[in-house]
């Protein structure tokens, strides 16, 4: 047992410097590149509708945390110098100015969005520093130089009348005590203000060089700070200021309160001259560069409803400071190195971190030291006499208190249970170590044996007799082809099996036998970087380039591995480190980050943005208190898993821009969540309507959905945050928008409700007035006609009674002057005279078949019967042959009109077939039928005449005229005759073309 004395003289001239509070929070920064105004943060304030309002030296700018929209002057800001900002009880926003109060016109019609308000004439009378709300319809208001009180007149103005003449030049020097009266802070005095008026004056201030904010606490008691000093003044009694507390803080030297604050957990927050002070059960911490915040002048504090804290500085921008679930220390918080590689948690609570250039004892600040002694400092080892085999020291606590330390192929002991190196001995050979690399300390067993791998396969227990060193005891891993180096991790299952990890491979001993274990199912060794046993006896193994394994049978004969069951993949396959927090949810340090599998099936990221302090993650460890910490290649992160669950504040969303046919339609600086729009004319078919929902915390996973009508399924919009429509048709439309971020419950959804009228053409009236058009043209077009047929049925029925009148006589008389003249004719005139009279009376019968056609009294279904008949009276009269007539009652036949032409050519096959059967058939018997057959009109001729051979020649002249005149009525003529048998005509004709 020897101490090496060199060892032992570098470690007692190492430097132990302090990290209690050098913890790196993960600070995020907004500036002028982001669409902040400028990088000078006068004011913060946060409205109802969850928007962060920032008043700078060059403008206002309203965050939703995704981005900036900022105002100046051409929105109204005559001055775009911010300092302070207000909301009133209606909610709306306010805006202290060089130019006087700024007042948030939520009118869409409003020309500009921000009203002005002048404080008066003077050049300096609009420097605007304080205000405060007497009601929704008076306010207060503190100048550099006045005090003014104004009021809001029945026409809507505002008309401020000066109080006082003393300034109040700090944004938070009103408040309200106890018993709701309402003080303000002046550069003289402290005044009640009651009804416009100054109700009690009370001076001199305390010392400190004036106040800078009044803080009220819930339980009535009031936080006043002033530039250097923090008092707290008891619940009733504000107005006595010999009443007020001082509390100590540990100020430096000329480091002056600008700004305060208390969020939500009771934390007093000082922004000053030098950063960030902290004040909670008398117990103060300090942030600045150390700790990120790049800016130590601090100007503004504003903690929003997720519970972040936004600090304004003075030439930096915006600072964000998210709830602290995520701590941590990086070089500049004063570890040796960046790159960690090993934590262990000491029994007495402290973490030491292994990084690549020494050990780092880590205190989160909580226990309340002060960084003083050497158990919150830095340890540093000599350099090594051999380059290490992998970056950082691997070192071990025993039961017993003791320290293990292996460090360039060195074994270190130290007794505990402080760490303090100077006690340690280099252990070798002489106590049993065998020849070779030690690695690292990986197991101690039930025995409480240290276990110690050692390159190339060996493995050496040490253990350790009272009083003395460690002794070691070889144990030689078998050569297996496909296993590969000493184990660096093992466990020991219920049933005794012992798994032993290696850099290539993975051992299971059983009893005596030592055998490989396939993780990958392909024969090839896994190249395994960390192996965990979950407390449901899941084994998880994570691989270097095939992520993350898991088997659920590890005490089976052959363990089945499967890969990675997730709905998400890993941020990288390289697995090199996992972890089971003490809620059971899975966590796996990869080369990018963190993922975390959560019990829905989703991994969950998490990164530098997030506030890890570096992407790659060789180490995971949770300590006793349930916290989770992480070795990087930036640092080392401490993570509170449960407070990164803490739900966001659900955002509702709102419209903040619309567009109708490509012209911007204004809708309000803060947006709306009812948008309904006037009827559209039907040009106005495409509009473009931009959403937002304001996000402060975990914006990254802010989605947003939509849905078309008021029961239509939702649709994933993503990160999106326009809707937009095209082309649309007349008729009235609904959408709704909502968010969601992660798997938190959705806020109430935005509304959008508009229609499109129709064109014109398409209009109701329109359609009546065509209508109507339509119909006065038919109606006109009718009564022509109908007054061209009326004047034609009068010229029809002129011409019939001419023609019958004139030349039926004229006829008539011919042949009576004929006959006459045939009595006294000679022998050789007499039959000339004869022939005249015949013709005369053939001529005449023809004549009056004409007028019958033209006469328009005669344009119906009985006037066509009653002819026939006639017709077959004067030819069958001489042959005494019997002619019978079947048709319908008189009634119908008279309802049934027959166009003029029609008619004739319907007498005329009628009169031809009836002719057939009384010169050529001999018959005795003819049958005339006519029937209604739908919209069909029916006839037939039958005799029992001698009949005729159809198909002869001879019999096509008059059969062949009779088919083309029903053919040309649209019909079917048909003729049926056999000779001796009689003979049957028949034809069908349509009544609409008939």
């Amino acid at each position: 047992m020897l101490l090496l004395r060199g060892i032992a003289l570098a470690l007692v001239s190492a430097l132990l410097s302090s990290l209690a509070d050098a913890q790196r929070l993960p600070f995020t920064r907004y500036d002028a590149a982001d669409g902040l105004p400028a990088s000078r943060v006068n004011a913060l304030l946060q409205d109802q509708h969850g928007f962060l309002w920032c008043g700078t030296w060059e403008g206002l700018a309203r965050f939703d945390g995704e981005r900036f929209e900022s105002f100046g002057a051409a929105d109204g800001l005559a001055s775009q110098l911010v300092t302070t900002l207000a909301l009133d009880p209606r909610g709306g926003l306010w805006a202290g100015t060089y130019a006087g109060l700024a007042h948030l016109v939520e009118d869409r019609a409003a020309e500009r969005p921000f009203e002005l308000v002048s404080l008066g004439p003077g050049p300096r009378d609009d420097e605007v520093g304080a205000i405060a709300f007497e009601d929704a319809d008076a306010l207060w208001c503190g100048t550099n130089f006045a005090l003014h009180h104004v009021t809001r007149a029945a026409d809507g103005r505002f008309v401020p009348r000066r109080v006082l003449d003393e300034g109040v030049p700090w944004s938070k020097c009103f408040t309200r005590d106890a018993g709701g009266h309402l003080w303000c802070a002046t550069t003289r005095a402290l005044v009640r203000l009651e009804h416009g008026a100054v109700a009690e004056r009370v001076a001199p201030l305390p010392a400190g060089g004036g106040v800078i904010a009044f803080v009220p606490r819930p339980d009535g008691a009031t936080f006043v700070a002033t530039a250097e000093v923090l008092y707290l003044a008891p619940s009733d009694r504000l107005g006595s200021i010999a009443t007020w507390g001082r509390v100590e803080l540990p100020l430096r030297a000329g480091e002056l309160i600008r700004s305060a604050l208390l969020d939500a957990g009771g934390t007093l927050w000082l922004g000053t001259r030098q950063g960030v002070v902290t004040w909670k059960d008398g117990r103060a911490r300090r942030y600045g560069p150390e700790q990120g915040l790049i800016d130590d002048i601090v100007l503004a504090l504003c903690e929003d409803r997720d519970r972040n804290v936004w600090i304004g500085t003075s030439a930096q921008g915006l600072v964000r400071l998210p709830t602290r679930a995520i701590e941590s220390w990086t070089i500049e918080s004063g570890l040796p190195a960046p790159d960690t590689a090993w934590l262990f948690e000491a029994r007495d609570g402290g973490m030491v971190a292994s990084t690549t250039r020494g050990l780092a004892l880590l205190r989160d600040g909580r226990d309340g030291r002060d960084g003083r002694d050497g158990r919150d400092g830095r340890v540093e080892l000599p350099p090594a006499r051999e380059k290490p085999l992998v970056p950082g020291m691997s070192l071990h606590q025993d039961r017993r208190g003791d320290w293990w330390m292996i460090d360039a192929g060195r074994v270190l002991y130290a007794r505990g249970p402080e760490l303090d190196p100077r006690r340690a001995v280099v252990l070798g050979e002489e106590r049993g170590l065998p020849r070779g690399t030690p690695y690292g300390v990986f197991l101690e067993d039930a025995r409480g044996d240290v276990w110690v791998s050692v390159l190339p396969n060996l493995l050496a227990r040490g253990s350790v007799a009272p009083g003395e060193l460690p002794r070691f005891e070889v144990v030689r891993v078998p050569v297996d082809a496909n296993v590969e180096g000493a184990p660096r991790a093992s466990f020991e299952l219920a049933n005794g099996d012992v798994w032993l990890a290696p850099f290539r491979g993975l051992w299971r001993r059983r009893g005596e036998r030592v055998e490989p274990l396939d993780v990958h199912g392909d024969g090839k060794p896994v190249e395994l970087r960390w192996m965990l046993r979950a407390r449901d006896g899941t084994v998880w193994i994570g691989t270097r380039f095939r992520g993350v394994w898991s088997t659920r049978d590890p005490e089976s004969e052959r363990p089945r591995f499967e890969p990675l069951h997730a709905l998400d993949p890993l941020a990288s396959q390289a697995a090199f480190t996992l972890a089971e927090d003490r809620d059971g949810r899975l966590w796996f340090g990869t080369g990018r980050g963190l993922d975390r599998l959560d019990p829905d099936g989703h991994l969950r990221h998490f990164g530098t943005a997030e506030g890890l302090a570096g992407e790659i993650v060789h180490h995971l460890l949770v300590d006793r208190a349930g916290f989770l910490w992480a070795a990087t290649t930036g640092g080392v992160s401490r993570i509170d898993t449960r407070a990164l669950d803490q739900p966001a504040a659900t955002p509702g969303v709102r419209f903040v821009a619309l567009s109708v046919a490509g012209v911007e339609r204004a809708i309000g600086v803060r947006g709306v969540r009812e948008l309904d729009l006037e009827a559209l004319a039907s040009s106005q078919d495409n509009l473009l309507v931009e959403f937002t929902a304001p996000c402060l915390r975990r914006e990254r996973e802010l989605a947003f959905e939509y849905r078309l009508g008021d029961d239509g399924p939702w649709t994933d919009l993503g990160a999106r945050r326009t809707l937009s429509f095209a082309g649309l048709a007349a008729g009235e439309y609904a959408a709704s928008v909502r968010a969601r971020v992660a798997a938190s419950a959705t806020a109430e959804e935005a509304r959008l409700r508009f229609s499109i009228r129709p064109p014109f053409w398409r209009t109701p009236w329109f359609a009546l007035g065509v209508l109507l058009l339509a119909a006065s043209i038919a109606w006109t077009l009718h009564r022509s006609r109908v007054r061209r047929l009326v004047a034609l049925e009068a010229v029809r029925l002129q011409i019939a009674s001419d023609v019958h009148d004139e030349m039926g006589a004229g006829l008539a008389q011919i042949a009576v002057l004929a006959e006459v003249a045939r009595r006294d004719a000679t022998a050789s005139v007499e039959p000339r005279l004869v022939e005249v009279a015949r013709l005369a009376r053939v001529l005449r019968e023809s004549m009056s078949n004409i007028v019958w056609a033209v006469d328009p009294r005669q344009d119906s279904c009985a006037a066509l019967v009653a002819r026939l008949k006639h017709a077959a009276h004067n030819l069958f009269a001489s042959e005494g042959a019997r002619v019978e007539f079947t048709t319908p009652p008189d009634e119908v036949l008279e309802r049934l009109k027959l166009a003029p032409d029609r008619r004739r050519q319907l007498f005329l096959v009628l009169e031809e077939a009836l002719s057939n059967a009384a010169r050529h058939a001999r018959a005795e018997h003819v049958k005339v039928e006519l029937a209604l057959d739908g919209r069909a009109l029916r006839a037939s001729v039958a005799d029992d005449g001698r009949g005729f051979d159809a198909g002869a020649a001879h019999a096509g002249h008059g059969l062949a005229g009779m088919r083309r005149r029903v053919e040309a009525l649209g019909g079917r003529f048909e003729a049926h005759s056999t000779p001796g048998e009689g003979a049957r005509i028949a034809f069908t004709v349509p009544l609409d073309r008939a």
